[in-house]
């Protein structure tokens, strides 16, 4: 025996769920009727204010209805506990099911299968209405019944339409996430998920177009390993200069051995400073200079007068004999 699928359509994301919004009397002779009436033709008009809607085809609405009811049952319950109550973790124990539903001078009526509880309900007078839950599209128009309540209190304020605290916000979210994609109003999940892949689909292409040329990128760690490096060689650049100028300073006489780790520090951290300081420093120690220094002794005043405070630092450095820089110059 081959199998068959039944196509359940999906509610459209601009459909608002509405209950409570609309009454029907049940009859006062102790009898639960096997068809109830579940919309008007034409213009569904609440008794509470809010603005009506419309039962534009009451064939289209049956179809649609009877195919998203699971098993083909459409729940009435109490005071539409399934719509109100339920999604929050409440029961919503069933009054009857409608088995059928029929088009009645444009209207809908169903077709009861009542539960002796809902049964016993209507017969002792408990419950003395019935309301239908229903959708709608932005302009109002019914798209199908899914179900209904039992009540004592016709379109009662304190049982708003659904889309008070659910469907006018999230259709307003849909909407504003349809016109994001350029798709219309009324697109349906296939439209929309396609789009969304050709997205998902585009982004995908612009990442791997997006990977860097390795002509102009280097590695994380290459980098890092060069900037470690090249600081190091900064590093020894300043260190240099600063024993070089310190050296200069002292063979000059602007400061004594003694002061050779603070000038050092001075010029490391600020070298600026330290040049400004040379600069002005009278040449007070110089005669001790000449006598601690190696290279430059006390014999070698002329050389010393000679030699440029930065020459003489550089033959301290070398290990050279002034005298014989002097020569060469």
């Amino acid at each position: 025996m081959a199998s068959t699928t039944t196509h359940i359509p999906m509610p459209s994301l601009t459909e608002t769920s509405v209950c409570s919004a609309l009454t029907m009397p049940l009859p006062g002779d102790g009898k639960a009727p096997e068809w109830v009436q579940l919309l008007p033709a034409g213009n569904v008009q609440p008794n509470d204010g809010r603005p009506g809607w419309m039962l534009k085809d009451a064939g289209a609405v049956i179809a649609a209805s009877m195919a998203s009811a699971p098993h083909g049952l459409l729940a009435i319950d109490y005071d539409h506990a399934a719509d109100l109550a339920a999604p929050k973790g409440g029961t919503a124990p069933a009054a009857g099911w409608i088995t059928a539903l029929e088009s009645r001078d444009g209207g809908i009526w169903g077709k009861v299968d009542w539960t002796l509880s809902g049964s016993h309900a209507i017969a002792s007078k408990e419950y003395r209405f019935l309301s239908p839950s229903f959708q709608h599209t932005p302009d109002r128009a019914v798209t199908r019944i899914i179900g209904a309540g039992l009540t004592n209190r016709p379109a009662l304020t304190m049982l708003p339409a659904l889309a008070s605290s659910q469907g006018d916000t999230m259709n307003s979210t849909l909407l504003a996430i349809l016109e994001a994609l350029g798709l219309p109003g009324n697109a349906d999940h296939a439209a929309i998920l396609a789009t969304i892949a050709k997205l998902k689909d585009g982004t995908s292409t612009a990442t791997a177009s997006a990977i860097p040329d390795p002509a102009l990128y280097v590695p994380r760690a290459l980098y890092d390993e060069a900037s470690t490096a090249l600081a190091s060689v900064r590093s020894s650049i300043v260190d240099g200069q600063a024993v070089a100028k310190v050296d200069a300073a002292i063979c000059a006489g602007k400061i004594t051995p003694a002061q050779r780790e603070w000038g050092l520090a001075l010029c490391r951290q600020n070298p600026d400073s330290f040049d400004a300081f040379a600069s002005v420093a009278p040449a007070a120690f110089a005669k001790l200079s000449r006598e601690t220094l190696p290279g430059v002794g006390p014999s070698d005043p002329a050389v010393s007068n000679h030699l440029t405070a930065d020459q003489l630092a550089l033959c301290k450095s070398m290990g050279l004999d002034p005298a014989d820089y002097a020569k060469n110059l």
